[in-house]
């Protein structure tokens, strides 16, 4: 019986000696990362006794925002020291990999040992990401206070209408601060799927505080999320200071956008001429700069040839003209050169505000009437030897791509910027879904190299309602619903595209527009969870994706992640629980 006994035994040792591969979502991490593998034991993290190092200056934010994260949770004073060499135990390192076996691009690994925890990327943004799910390991109050703005009616930088449905206040206070903060010992190898993971909000519309959009900025980096686009202007507003254009604030920026019933906070009393919502360049570069240090690139939409209605009303001599049959409206007139003058200006402050690459032009649904009737577009049409004003649009976009291009940038713009044909060195964004125009678009440019995020109403609109039955929810805009299982279901790279054009799809973007946008809770109640999703579709791979455990993971520990980051969401509901 010995004999027989001991194979078992050797065979029960190993299973607990051995480090076990779990599947991607296991410890509820949200996006599921690339490879998990389990140890034995447990790390615990005392502020008292726990350094947060560094060893590369470069990884200085990182680890100054990991120690504030465990402060706020400990409620005590943690900070960051950089190291020549680490700890032997009782430590946090970041690290900057070297050699050979580097992560990829934004990737790291983490090692979780019962002497400590090592974060090793190849990339400034790839350790704060270790970071992230090092505390994701830990327990809910990891993200105490990360997002919350306040959770006192009135109070600043809150609503001053705080009644109503939960969707308009902030729901969750923050928890209770935490003395234990143990992780288990594991290791973790992650990297993104897309370099492009995004989401866009809309101040032209729904005026946010410059706070409020940090706030966003914050929970973004929670989700591994990169690029957050801000449509800057429309015809309801311009939210950006031209300094030199004065006219654009003064006049343009009026009001807070499509819903005048909702009283905005901000900007503070005597910060701005009464009733101007903008932001200043300085403003802008701060929060640039804020979104930078958290991983976070922000991509600015000044809006052309279409939506400039708040730029006709502060410069309206740059409407079409010479006939009785020209009509106000939201088009810019692309004959004259004094409007390629008054944009090109425009660009070079936006520029000096936005280091990113990209500047996005939007392009997009351009009412195109006035221009057959004005005497500068037909002498425009005339000289170019067009006869459509279709290839006006296209005369205008490559013309403002080729000014940016010149400057050493890259235009965006919205799947429109290619009706006219490819754009070198364009990327377009993809968001009316798969109708026959769009897929020939997208294939179309892919055959041709440019770049593509997809973006479509059918998954990625967050402004949809989110449920068929509205007795407990917001009306979305569209009739359309965008359930959470919805955009779980995205698949970005179309099943159309031959497997050599499928590179050329970068990524992915959630849209946030805010026509139907009454408070900034609200903001948050239409993003989360739903961006949560849109997250690990953009992250993790899609290989054994599965809806249920998904939804699962929520459950078990992200919501409540959310709820102690003071973040308004949508709470799961019947309707989201999956197909049987």
């Amino acid at each position: 019986m010995t004999r027989r006994l001991f194979p078992l035994l050797l065979v029960l040792l190993a299973s607990v000696l051995t480090p076990v591969l779990l599947p991607a979502g296991s410890f509820a991490l949200v996006p599921a990362p690339r490879k998990v593998v389990a140890g034995d034991g447990e790390f615990r993290i005392d502020p008292q006794v726990t350094a947060i190092c560094y060893r590369d200056d470069r990884l200085a934010f990182g680890a100054a925002w990991l120690a504030g994260q465990l402060s706020r949770a400990f409620d005590r004073e943690m900070e960051a020291v950089r190291v020549e060499s680490a700890p032997a135990r009782d430590s946090v390192l970041l690290e900057l990999a070297t050699g050979h076996d580097l992560p990829p691009a934004e990737g790291y690994r983490l090692e979780v040992t019962p002497q400590g925890a090592t974060v090793s990327a190849g990339d400034p943004r790839g350790a704060l990401y270790g970071a992230v799910t090092l505390l994701q390991l830990g327990p809910a109050e990891a993200f105490r206070n990360l997002a919350l703005c306040d959770s006192i009616p009135g109070a600043d930088p809150g609503e001053e209408n705080r009644q109503g449905p939960r969707w308009h206040r902030v729901q969750f206070p923050p928890p209770a601060p935490i003395k234990v903060f143990t992780i288990p010992c594991v290791s973790v190898e992650d990297a993104p799927r897309f370099a492009w993971r995004g989401l866009l909000i809309d101040p032209a519309r729904f005026y946010v505080s410059l706070e409020e959009m940090k706030r966003y900025v914050d929970i973004m980096l929670l989700h591994k999320l990169n690029t957050l686009q801000i449509h800057l202007t429309d015809g309801q507003g311009w939210r950006m200071e031209i300094q030199g254009f004065p006219a654009l604030m003064t006049t343009g920026a009026l009001g807070v956008g499509n819903q005048p019933g909702n009283v905005r906070v901000y900007p503070r009393a005597g910060s701005k001429p009464g009733g101007c919502y903008y932001y200043t360049q300085a403003e802008l570069k701060d929060l640039v700069a804020y979104a930078g240090d958290r991983g976070v690139t922000i991509v600015p939409e000044i809006e052309m040839p279409g939506h400039t209605g708040a730029l006709l009303r502060s410069y309206p001599e740059l409407l079409c003209q010479g006939s009785g049959e020209i009509k106000p409206g939201n088009s810019i007139c692309v004959g004259q050169e004094r409007t390629y003058e008054v944009l090109s200006a425009i660009l070079d402050e936006v520029m000096a505000v936005f280091p990113g690459r990209y500047i996005h032009l939007g392009t997009d649904e351009c009412w195109r009437g006035n221009w057959e009737h004005c005497t500068h577009c037909r002498a425009k049409m005339r000289e170019l030897g067009v006869t459509n004003t279709l290839a006006l649009h296209g005369y205008f976009v490559e013309r403002m791509s080729a000014y940016l291009r010149s400057k050493g940038r890259t235009a965006a713009g919205w799947d429109e910027i290619f009706e006219t044909g490819n754009k070198p060195g364009i990327l377009g964004m993809f968001w009316r879904g798969h109708s026959p125009e769009a897929v020939r678009l997208v294939e179309r440019a892919a055959k041709q190299g440019q770049l593509l995020v997809m973006t479509p109403t059918t998954h990625c609109y967050l402004d949809y309602r989110q449920a068929e039955d509205l007795s407990n929810d917001p009306p979305g805009l569209g009739n359309s619903v965008v359930s959470l299982e919805k955009v779980y279901g995205f698949e970005p790279i179309p099943d159309y595209l031959a497997p050599e054009l499928q590179r050329n799809v970068v990524g992915l973007q959630g849209n946030l527009w805010g026509e139907v946008l009454f408070s900034y809770p609200q903001m948050l109640y239409q993003t989360w969870p739903r961006a949560c999703a849109l997250a690990e579709v953009g992250w993790s791979s899609p290989a054994g994706r599965d809806y249920g455990e998904f939804l699962e993971r929520l459950k078990q520990a992200h919501l409540d992640r959310l709820r102690a980051a003071g973040v308004t969401f949508r709470e799961p509901g019947p309707e989201d629980a999956g197909r049987p």
